[in-house]
């Protein structure tokens, strides 16, 4: 594809709305628990998103700049996915032990 101005403004345009569809379900789901403390979900919320929205482009260049090719952004893009369904998956048990 060519770089135009068009097709820069329609990747920003998807861009955004990658970003803010979850995070908007996430936040609303974060706030809408009736067991939990609504200042405290918003608060964990805010802090995973800035710190997924920091990490990822950080790390993305950070192993594009190495020259190993985008293969290793699959890879990170998984361990990432793995890493948070392991911390989901211990999140239960930290809440029943507290």
């Amino acid at each position: 594809l060519d770089k135009t101005p068009a097709l820069f403004a329609l990747t920003a345009a998807l861009g955004g709305l990658a970003y803010a569809v979850p995070y908007t379900f996430a936040l609303f789901y974060g706030l809408a628990t009736p067991d939990a403390d609504n200042a405290r979900q918003g608060a964990i919320h805010e802090t995973l998103i800035g710190v997924s929205l920091g990490f990822g482009p950080l790390m993305a260049g950070a192993l594009l700049s190495l020259g190993k090719g985008p293969w290793v952004l699959g890879v990170m893009v998984l361990a990432l996915g793995l890493l948070s369904l392991g911390v989901q998956g211990l999140l239960p048990s930290l809440r029943r032990s507290a």
